[in-house]
């Protein structure tokens, strides 16, 4: 089985710094919503960005 969902205790970090590879990033502030996704406000060089991960096991 694949895994399609993320838990709270990934590193986030490398997941963001990996899916933009061509921008500096300087600063990554965790955003709660109390829903079932991970939201994250990312600042770079360039823009601002807002990166929604699904938290845990998503249903059919």
């Amino acid at each position: 089985m694949i895994k399609d969902y993320f838990s709270i205790d990934e590193n986030f970090t490398d997941i963001i710094e990996k899916s933009l590879p061509d921008m500096k990033i300087l600063n990554i502030k965790p955003i709660s919503t109390g829903w079932t996704n991970i939201v994250f406000e990312v600042a770079t060089d360039c823009r601002k960005l807002f990166f929604q991960i699904s938290k845990g096991q998503l249903l059919d």
